[in-house]
C-alpha cells in the first residue's frame, strides 16, 4: 500500500448530500480524496498524487477505485516506480489529477502521469463513472449508433480546422521554408478516436491523440480536444446517457 503523507477532500461532492441505496440504508456522499506518495532519489524527490474515491455504496466504490488504481492506469506497480525513481529519476516522476463535474450521478476526473526518459512526457487518463453504479463510462458507447457517423464529420471538421491552425502557426514559428512535412499535419476523426473522451463544466470533449511530432517541435501540434457543448450534444446521445446533458428532457 502507498505511503499516504497527506490526504485532503477536494471541493467536490458528488452528489452533495447523502441518498438511499435500494435496499434502503443511507449511503454517504461519493468525494474523491488526494494520496500523496512521495518518491526519493539521489539528487531530488517527488510528489505523486493520486485520487481515491470515497462514499457511495461499497461495490459502486470498489469498481471506481479499481480503474483508478495506480498499476492499472500506469502499468506498473508503486513499488517499482519508487524503486526505478530511486535508482535513475526516470520512469513515472510525478502525478497529478482534476476533478470534473456537473451532476450528482457524474464523477469525471483526468489524471496526469509525469514520465522521463530521453526526454519528459505528460500522459493523460481520463475518466468518466456512473456513481450510483460504479460503471465506466465509455466514449462511444454514449453515442446513439445512428447518431455517431454525425457526430464523427462534426469532430473531423473541428479537427480539420484546428489542422490548418496549427500549420499558419508552423509557419510563422518556423518561417515559410521550414522542412515540415505536410503529412504531420494529417489526421482524420474516426469511430476508433470516439473512445478517448471526458467530461466537464463544458460540455463532452473528445481527443484525437494520433499526432506524432517529434518532441522538439511538440508544441507545434494541433489541438485534438475537440468540444461539444451540452446545448448540441443531446442529439447525438443514446437514450440511457442523455442524463448526462442537463439541458436534455
Amino acid at each position: 500500500m502507498p505511503r499516504v503523507l497527506f490526504a485532503a477532500a477536494l471541493a467536490l461532492l458528488v452528489p452533495s448530500t447523502a441518498w438511499a441505496a435500494p435496499s434502503g440504508e443511507a449511503v454517504a456522499p461519493v468525494a474523491v480524496v488526494a494520496h500523496e506518495t512521495k518518491l526519493v532519489g539521489p539528487d531530488f524527490s517527488a510528489t505523486l498524487s493520486w485520487p481515491t474515491v470515497t462514499g457511495g455504496t461499497p461495490a459502486a466504490r470498489k469498481a471506481m477505485n479499481a480503474a483508478l488504481s495506480f498499476p492499472v492506469v500506469t502499468g506498473q506497480s508503486l513499488a517499482a516506480t519508487k524503486k526505478e525513481f530511486k535508482d535513475c529519476q526516470c520512469g513515472v516522476v510525478g502525478a497529478s489529477f482534476a476533478v470534473h463535474t456537473h451532476g450528482g450521478r457524474l464523477l469525471s476526473l483526468t489524471i496526469a502521469v509525469e514520465r522521463m526518459a530521453a526526454y519528459p512526457t505528460t500522459e493523460t487518463s481520463s475518466f468518466a463513472f456512473d456513481t450510483t453504479t460504479g460503471a465506466l463510462l465509455s466514449g462511444a458507447a454514449l453515442v446513439a449508433e445512428d447518431a455517431k457517423p454525425r457526430l464523427i464529420a462534426h469532430l473531423d471538421a473541428l479537427l480539420q480546422a484546428r489542422i490548418a491552425t496549427a500549420k499558419e502557426v508552423a509557419k510563422r514559428e518556423l518561417g515559410e521554408d521550414a522542412a515540415i512535412p505536410d503529412e504531420m499535419f494529417t489526421g482524420h476523426f474516426g469511430a476508433a478516436d470516439l473512445a478517448t473522451f471526458r467530461i466537464d463544466d463544458a460540455g463532452l470533449h473528445w481527443v484525437y491523440s494520433r499526432f506524432d511530432f517529434p518532441h522538439a517541435i511538440a508544441a507545434l501540434e494541433p489541438d485534438g480536444d475537440l468540444t461539444v457543448p451540452f446545448a448540441e450534444a443531446a442529439p447525438f446521445l443514446a437514450p440511457g446517457a442523455r442524463w448526462l446533458v442537463p439541458q436534455a428532457p
